[in-house]
């Protein structure tokens, strides 16, 4: 059995009207297995990547509170915002 894995990524690169469509698709595909899943490897990270562990403990639970206040406050725009800079 043969195993596809497939990354899309979707960005705008130039604006030149309103009716602008330019974009650039980046397709991958590979065949192959991982050496390591996403599970193990983000379980990895949480355990020896300090990086993210100061992420976790201080950057995370002022993004949530502003993306809370956001929904609540019904202010779409800020929480697309948010979670295109946190994501």
């Amino acid at each position: 059995m043969v195993l596809y894995s497939m990354s899309v990524v979707n960005v705008r690169v130039v604006e030149f009207g309103p009716k602008s469509v330019s974009r650039a698709i980046v397709l991958q595909v590979n065949a192959g297995r991982k050496h390591i899943g996403s599970t193990d490897a983000m379980q990895m990270s949480v355990r020896t990547s300090e990086l993210l562990q100061h992420r976790i403990e201080h950057i995370v639970p002022g993004v949530m509170e502003d993306m809370t206040d956001a929904i609540l406050n019904r202010n779409f725009d800020k929480f697309a915002e948010l979670t295109m800079k946190v994501c």
